[in-house]
């Protein structure tokens, strides 16, 4: 995943129509039926998050995440801390997936809405200045992302999506957020490619470390 448009042999790499399409569309380019439902699961992860606040887990994982400290830059859903934006992006996915309600797209097994809102969010508030549009269409792409690769995705799943496929579709609302150019998003999508990871072992054990791969 290089900036250069094609891959190692040549050939054109996919992520790269990726990037464009995100660089590229507007507002006014997504359906009418994208924006409805993009508004509708907002809303529906936002509640999600509330009743997440009382899960088994949540204030351990903040009182780690304010011990570690740094630039107060976004909030976290509920209790209203003040926390670096990747902080805070970590703790609300940790919200949203933590009683396993937030909402899934079948076909991709992936949780999109979990890993690309809390990240478009934080960005959007520490960066400032980013309207409710700007928002929406960041949030919208991002999960079209997560979830075209998810859907994509043809061999057994061996590890988490939400922490896979959703990390790229993370990288993309926040860069559709800061206003990375194509060079720019390309790189970033290269740099999580090198991160990403997750595990279903969680999944069998009922261990809470699994919400916590969603940020």
């Amino acid at each position: 995943m290089s900036s250069n448009a094609s891959g190692p042999i040549g050939r054109p790499d996919a992520i790269h129509a990726i990037v464009r399409n995100v660089v590229d569309t507007r507002y006014e380019d997504l359906s009418q039926k994208a924006v409805d439902a993009t508004k509708t699961f907002i809303l529906d992860s936002l509640g999600v998050a509330i009743a997440g606040s009382l899960a088994p887990g949540v204030s351990e994982t903040l009182g780690v995440l304010c011990d570690w400290g740094g630039k107060k830059e976004s909030t976290v859903l509920v209790s209203g801390e003040r926390l670096p934006a990747p902080s805070s992006a970590m703790m609300n996915s940790f919200l949203i997936h933590n009683q396993e309600f937030d909402c899934v797209h079948d076909l991709a097994v992936v949780h999109a809405f979990t890993t690309v809102l809390p990240v478009a969010l934080a960005v959007a508030e520490s960066q400032g200045g980013v309207t409710g549009r700007e928002l929406l269409t960041a949030v919208a792409l991002g999960v079209d992302v997560a979830s075209s690769i998810g859907i994509s995705s043809r061999s057994p799943i061996a590890h988490f999506r939400p922490g896979t496929a959703g990390a790229f579709g993370a990288v993309a609302a926040a860069g559709k957020v800061a206003g990375f150019d194509q060079t720019t998003l390309s790189d970033a999508m290269g740099i999580v490619y090198s991160q990403i990871s997750g595990t279903l072992q969680p999944h069998s054990e009922g261990a809470q470390v699994n919400s916590l791969q969603t940020g």
